[in-house]
């Protein structure tokens, strides 16, 4: 029993992983709209999907033509450095903010 090492095993997490601006989709029913008219779009054009034996095959399609239309008429949020989790990209907020460290 003194001989055990002790090990364990990390978990590899995806290294890219792509987020959308999601507040754009949900509060502007333009977008909504547009990205819908897309999607429509990207799901004709590719209508392989039902052709598939494999469901596993035909999801992975329809959620790549999900991305290409989220990234087209929504938008890819910006990566946030870790170290900055409490900083704002609002001049507003980071206004009152350093008028707030001056008083």
């Amino acid at each position: 029993m003194e001989n055990i090492s002790l090990c364990y095993k990390k978990c590899h997490r995806d290294k890219s992983q792509v987020k959308y601006n999601l507040d754009r989709l949900t509060n502007d029913s333009d977008v909504q709209e547009q990205y819908k008219e897309n999607l429509k779009k990207h799901l004709t054009d590719h209508r392989s999907y039902d052709n598939h034996s494999d469901p596993n095959k035909a999801l992975a399609i329809i959620l790549k033509c999900m991305g290409t239309s989220a990234a087209d008429k929504v938008g890819i949020l910006k990566k946030r450095n870790n170290n900055n989790k409490l900083q704002t990209e609002d001049p507003i907020v980071a206004e009152l903010s350093e008028k707030q460290k001056s008083l």
